[in-house]
């Protein structure tokens, strides 16, 4: 991919851009005298992280249960703030400087230092690693230890989201993980953030420990538990117990059952979309059948009652898409753009002068990965078929919709994606999937005017040009959608009523250094 190299005074601007100094300490005990009362919390998780090494997976946070820091922060909303870096500035094009905190030190009592920050980079880009976080690192090129403060991280172009990358990658002790290596330290993780690891049951069971010499992050509760509970029922059972104070991924459909008994509700939309993809192209072959038509697409975007999705499915918890598939949190979102409205009349016109007056038939494959996801596609379902469109659909297990989203086998003309731009809540991480230059099966569409537009933004650094580009090419996006525009998925996180501190983070997994009970 040819890259733009910015001039002089895109460099000038770039450099100013440093946070504030440290960050403010946030609670906890200020009479060293008194030890905290014990406050314990369980939680029940619906899909336990497969790892505890923060590089392995890129399921879940790089906080891990916030036994992490990462390099820079990232806040509720998804600003970028100081974290182990307390500031930052770009020396040029493909140069960042990082200023790295010097109160810190690691769980085994080790110091944190400049020289782990910059190992932690240069070990999270190592492609013989096989990472999953080495994917969204291909920009980078290498850390740079330059004194006991100071980090450089040079990367092969100059990167916009160099800072959302950035938030991506925790620090990890290094002479602790060249001993012990890969595969114990994900079974034993030594990390610096405001829990430690006293025991982990691997995929069952992982106990936590508040670790008071955090410089800025004085948690209250003193142990948390946080369980493997895969099943609905079992999750909804100890919450009602009173066995569990925290259980996320909890049905939709229990939301305002939980609200009415005093419980707290917090429902995350924000980073993923409940659309579906209609292919144009598999990779250099255009797609034989009507979905290749634009016409075709628009109409099936006219056909469907989103409204009646987020009412009636999701209990008024999300919010429709606006003819786009990322959210207002995102960088890079047009508020300018309006979602499809429901014009059944307009579907069956534009299917018509497709060619198609008596509609098709044609195959949708999901997979079940949360509750929302059969209702939604039996809803969709019926919508076309009242159009005239004959709508095959099947669950798919993980397996198949892998091979089927990467290209390694074919796809039906409507495949659910779980399209997401989680973590760094950029375009980007979304649209990436719609480029032209994507290769092979994992290629679907073809839209030479959206490549300019977001070919370009993938290049630009100043941050006003860049968000420009980006809602062109979305606008192009929805005139000519490879995409059935639904609402946004959501899930809902439910507390205990004496659990304070709860928030919505939009990265979906809660600060447990600010939570505490009343």
């Amino acid at each position: 991919m040819r890259r733009l190299f910015v001039g002089a005074s895109a460099l000038v601007a770039l450099a100013v851009a440093c946070s504030p100094a440290a960050p403010a300490t946030p609670g906890g005990s200020t009479d060293p005298a008194k030890p905290p009362v014990p406050q314990k919390l369980t939680w029940a998780a619906g899909l336990f992280v497969p790892s505890l090494h923060p590089f392995v997976s890129q399921s879940g946070t790089q906080r891990r249960y916030d036994i992490y820091d990462t390099t820079v922060d990232r806040k509720a909303n998804g600003d970028i703030g100081p974290g182990v870096a307390t500031a930052w500035k770009a020396i040029d094009a493909v140069t960042w400087e990082l200023t790295i905190r010097q109160d810190m030190k690691f769980h085994d009592g080790s110091p944190l230092s400049a020289e782990d920050v910059a190992f932690s980079v240069n070990r999270a880009m190592e492609p013989d690693k096989r990472y999953g976080i080495t994917a969204r690192l291909t920009t980078w090129d290498r850390a740079e230890l330059i004194n006991p403060t100071t980090v450089r991280v040079i990367t092969k172009a100059p990167d916009p989201i160099f800072l959302k990358r950035l938030a991506l990658v925790s620090v990890l002790p290094k002479a602790y993980l060249e001993r012990v290596g890969d595969d114990v330290f994900q079974n034993k993780p030594v990390g610096s953030g405001p829990y430690k690891v006293v025991d982990y049951r691997e995929s069952t069971e992982l106990r936590l420990e508040a670790f008071p010499d955090h410089p800025w992050r004085k948690p209250t509760l003193t142990e948390v538990v946080i369980k493997s509970v895969p099943e609905p029922s079992a999750r909804l059972a100890g919450l009602r117990t009173g066995e569990v104070d925290l259980a996320d991924q909890i049905p939709i459909e229990q939301g305002k059952a939980f609200e009415a008994q005093g419980f707290k509700v917090i429902a995350i939309q924000g980073g993923s979309s409940e659309g579906y993809q209609l292919d144009t192209v598999f990779g250099d072959q255009p797609i034989e059948g009507p979905t290749r038509d634009k016409r075709v697409r628009q109409a099936m975007n006219y056909a469907i009652d989103k409204e009646a999705i987020a009412k009636n499915i999701y209990q008024g918890y999300t919010r429709i898409e606006a003819c786009q598939p990322i959210q207002p949190e995102t960088f890079g979102f047009n508020p300018n753009l309006k979602p499809y409205p429901y014009d059944p009349a307009k579907a069956k016109q534009l299917l018509a002068e497709a060619g198609y007056p008596n509609g098709f038939t044609t195959q949708l494959r999901a997979r079940r990965s949360s509750s929302e996801v059969e209702p939604v596609a039996l809803f969709v379902q019926a919508q076309l078929r009242d159009i005239g469109i004959s709508v095959e659909y099947q669950s798919i297990e993980q397996g198949l919709y892998s091979d089927m989203f990467n290209g390694r086998v074919a796809r039906p003309p409507m495949f659910r994606p779980g399209l997401t731009n989680r973590p760094a809540h950029d375009a980007d991480f979304a649209l990436t999937w719609f480029s032209g230059q994507q290769r092979g099966g994992v290629r679907r569409y073809n839209n030479p005017e959206f490549d300019r537009y977001y070919l370009a933004s993938q290049q630009e650094i100043d941050e006003k040009k860049r968000l420009e580009l980006l809602q062109k090419a979305l606008e192009v996006f929805c005139e000519d959608p490879p995409y059935l525009f639904l609402v946004e998925y959501a899930e809902l996180i439910v507390l205990k009523g004496d659990i304070q501190g709860a928030e919505k983070r939009i990265d979906r997994e809660q600060d447990l250094s600010a939570l505490k009970r009343s």
